[in-house]
């Protein structure tokens, strides 16, 4: 996957050799949400999603833009974990 963000701010994202495993990786990574594919597809697929600042703002909130390649995230319940850093301190001068 590549990500580019053109001068008028546009983001385009180009996945190629891309399974669904490797889409929700990246979906994960967006969001910054837990994605998982369980779409059943074991092929790889090439394609392009470009979408402007504001899309990807509402794309996190609603996923619409997904929905235009034909991809629906859904929340579901299932195992996971969360982890939250409440402190943090610098390292010792060793």
């Amino acid at each position: 996957m590549t990500q580019t963000r053109d001068q008028d701010g546009n983001f385009t994202w180009k996945f190629f050799g891309c399974t669904m495993e490797d889409l929700a990786s990246a979906i994960t990574q967006q969001l910054v949400q837990l994605t998982q594919d369980k779409t059943g597809l074991k092929g790889r697929y090439n394609f392009q999603f470009t979408a402007t600042a504001q899309e990807m703002v509402e794309d996190i909130q609603s996923s619409t833009g997904l929905a235009k390649l034909g991809i629906h995230l859904q929340s579901d319940k299932g195992p996971g974990y969360n982890l939250v850093i409440d402190h943090i301190e610098r390292p010792d001068a060793n």
